[in-house]
């Protein structure tokens, strides 16, 4: 029956985003390979719960499977598959998303176009990400991390569109927010882009 399949696609999307999530920490830190491999293992549900969430009329399932899955798409190089994904989640939150999702979604979106080299079209897109993250204030906690990490990625993206000035302001505030938050891989990018 319809009802039931819907239903079904519902949990599966709920339980592999759950999955994704648990698994994200681990794919940039010391339990890379069974993360990695995890979610590879998984990555034709990861797709379907993605093309599930993506038919909602609602983008929180889609901002928080692109959270999770953006640094699995990096380590593995598959720029062209996450910013196919993200292309999509930005047409959806620009209709059905609150501003925070938007924002997470955005954020994702011009993270991937700057790691692809796509400067052009990273840069309104991490600059549209840093101003709502700004405009959402410090509701609910962690907001203020957001904030650094969007200009942080902003700010690498001026540096490789030679706009030294704004870029060495924008990494400066997120190094000195992650530092103070204690967040090393965070601070670890910043200043990775500042001695470049």
């Amino acid at each position: 029956r319809t009802a039931d399949f819907a239903v079904a696609r519902a949990r599966h999307a709920a339980h592999f985003t759950a999955l994704a999530e648990a698994m994200e920490p681990g794919v940039m830190g010391r339990d890379q390979r069974r993360s990695v491999g995890r979610l590879l293992t998984e990555a034709d549900n990861l797709r379907a719960a993605l093309g599930w969430a993506l038919e909602q009329p609602a983008a929180t399932t889609t901002a928080r499977l692109l959270r999770a899955l953006q640094w699995l798409w990096i380590s593995q190089g598959q720029f062209n598959e996450g910013r196919a994904w993200a292309r999509r989640a930005v047409l959806q939150a620009r209709r059905h998303g609150d501003r925070r999702e938007l924002a997470e979604v955005l954020d994702v979106a011009g993270w991937l176009g700057y790691l692809s080299g796509d400067f052009a079209d990273a840069a309104p897109l991490c600059a549209e990400a840093v101003e709502l993250f700004v405009a959402l204030g410090d509701e609910p906690a962690g907001s203020r991390a957001k904030v650094a990490g969007a200009r942080a990625r902003l700010g690498a993206n001026s540096l490789a569109t030679a706009q030294i000035p704004e870029c060495v302001a924008l990494l400066e505030e997120a190094l000195a927010v992650r530092r103070g938050q204690g967040v090393g891989f965070g601070a670890a990018l910043a200043l990775n882009a500042l001695g470049e």
